[in-house]
């Protein structure tokens, strides 16, 4: 089985920002960091969320975020390269095409927080969701996580989200094929 979490959905820019991040590696290098593809990238992710700072779109946990913020690991610039390729990534990824590569025998559950701007509120991931159907796939489900930002499992409540994991798997492990959309 495969669990989807935090899915965009088709994304009409990706394109463009395949583009942009071709021409800045070009120009630049593919190791150049640039902060213009980064704010293109993510800036506009936090607009529903000002009053929680630049990473309020995470999730709703201050704890998590201050975390996220002093994790250097986390947070850092991707290269025009590795931007480059991500577009690509998620190009292939979202989509008709992509969604008749799935077999139709492999269970898939689509989670996502409602309040998650990568996945535009909720709509991203029921797109994906309806992909999966539409391929009459034996086995999909979807749930999309009230008021939930787009770490599901670092967020308020999140005990819901891993026990509903554990039970999609559990049923998946012992082949009771029963689809339902939460």
């Amino acid at each position: 089985g495969a669990i989807i979490c935090g899915t965009a959905g088709t994304n009409k820019l990706i394109g463009a920002a395949i583009v942009i991040s071709s021409v800045i590696a070009k120009l630049r290098g593919r190791k150049y960091r640039s902060e213009f593809i980064r704010n293109l990238s993510f800036k506009g992710y936090n607009n529903g969320f000002p009053e929680d700072g630049i990473l309020g779109w995470l999730s709703r946990d201050k704890a998590v975020r201050d975390a996220y913020a002093a994790d250097p690991l986390c947070g850092f610039c991707f290269t025009a390269g590795g931007y480059n390729e991500m577009f690509k990534l998620l190009k292939s990824i979202s989509g008709p095409e992509w969604a008749a590569k799935v077999p139709q025998s492999l269970p898939v559950y689509v989670i996502a927080g409602a309040a998650d701007p990568v996945g535009a509120n909720g709509d991203g991931p029921r797109e994906v969701y309806q992909l999966l159907c539409d391929r009459e796939l034996t086995d999909v489900d979807c749930k999309i996580y009230l008021d939930m930002r787009h770490e599901i499992h670092n967020e308020i409540g999140r005990e819901e989200v891993m026990d509903d994991i554990a039970g999609w798997v559990l049923r998946v492990a012992e082949g009771k094929a029963e689809a339902t959309v939460l």
